[in-house]
């Protein structure tokens, strides 16, 4: 519902927000892809969250980061620098110690 009071608001910077014929054309997709996979994923992550530390929670929940920072350099012609890599090698440097320091702990 937030996010459909967003798109509607008149803001001149992100351009003219869509009427409401457009979204009432796009509501059947956008409840199918809420029910199919925003509803899922985001249940997966509220169950998940309650068995792992919150330390292992963050770090695989950066991954969207090095995820969407991808897939922005790939779709949308994005720069994808030393920042970036370096970002994500320290990201999944960090998901691979808690991993796998885990392991001589018997954990």
């Amino acid at each position: 519902m937030f996010a459909l009071i967003l798109a509607v608001l008149p803001v001149d910077a992100l351009g003219q927000p869509p009427g409401w014929t457009q979204l009432r054309a796009r509501l059947p997709w956008l409840l199918l892809m809420a029910a199919v996979f925003l509803i899922p994923v985001m249940w997966a992550l509220l169950w998940g969250s309650r068995h792992l530390d919150p330390g292992r929670v963050g770090i695989l929940l950066q991954m969207e980061a090095i995820v969407g920072i991808g897939s922005a350099a790939l779709l949308a012609g994005e720069s994808f620098g030393i920042a970036e890599a370096l970002g994500s090698v320290l990201v999944i440097s960090a998901g691979a110690t808690d991993v796998l320091g885990q392991r001589g702990r018997g954990v």
